[in-house]
């Protein structure tokens, strides 16, 4: 008899224990359902945002094309401008070490100034212009011509600065394309200017050099197309 109260005990324990798990079963599946139902509204709550951000991409997209393509159309109007200071003139003659201006734009075409303090050993410095691979070249004109000027600025008396202008012409689209052909490395191989700009010394002058700096102007206006 008491045998058989142990299993009907043994029993009835069982059942409460499965109705039980059977309970908290139910209840995490609930719990996980409620968790769906909310994972798939955040889902659909950030489905919206990102529809809604989309076309606001668009919508600034189509603007920013309407922007770039009036720039585009006046690109050959530009003129760009450089004031470029030199420091450590006398050991960068010295040196004979080449020397590279930050990069600038002229309309959308990205530039770049370069000087050689002893060109071709000849005593003179050498000042050039490099063309370098931009963010808009897909949608400018190539090759591209311009007018260029060079200008030392005189300490001294500023009517009386060094200059040095020149402009693009037919025969140096010819023979120097590499200058002017769109980059499709960092800046182009060959660059344009002078190889003669002043001589090494007369650039040391104090009208010129300024507690061993000089200001260099590079003036870049393009030009239509030939």
């Amino acid at each position: 008899m008491e045998r058989k109260e142990m299993d009907l005990h043994e029993r009835e324990f069982m059942h409460i224990h499965f109705r039980l798990s059977m309970t908290d079963m139910k209840q995490k599946l609930i719990e996980t359902s409620i968790d769906n139902t909310l994972l798939e509204e955040e889902l659909a709550t950030a489905n919206t945002k990102i529809e809604n951000l989309e076309k606001q991409i668009t919508k600034k997209d189509s603007e920013l094309k309407s922007i770039m393509e009036v720039l585009y159309s006046n690109t050959s109007l530009s003129t760009g401008q450089l004031e470029w200071k030199i420091k450590g003139v006398k050991q960068k003659i010295e040196n004979k070490e080449d020397t590279y201006s930050d990069p600038f734009y002229v309309g959308l075409y990205k530039c770049q100034g370069y000087i050689q303090w002893n060109c071709l050993n000849t005593f003179e410095v050498g000042v050039f212009i490099f063309i370098m691979k931009g963010d808009y070249d897909d949608k400018l004109h190539w090759p591209i011509r311009y007018k260029y000027t060079f200008i030392l600025l005189n300490h001294i008396n500023s009517d009386n600065n060094y200059e040095y202008t020149n402009q693009i012409s037919k025969e140096n689209l010819e023979k120097y394309p590499e200058c002017f052909k769109r980059p499709t490395e960092l800046r182009n191989d060959d660059s344009l200017g002078t190889r003669s700009f002043i001589s090494n010394t007369e650039i040391l002058e104090a009208k010129y050099c300024k507690e061993d700096s000089i200001t260099l102007l590079i003036i870049i206006e393009l030009l239509p197309a030939l």
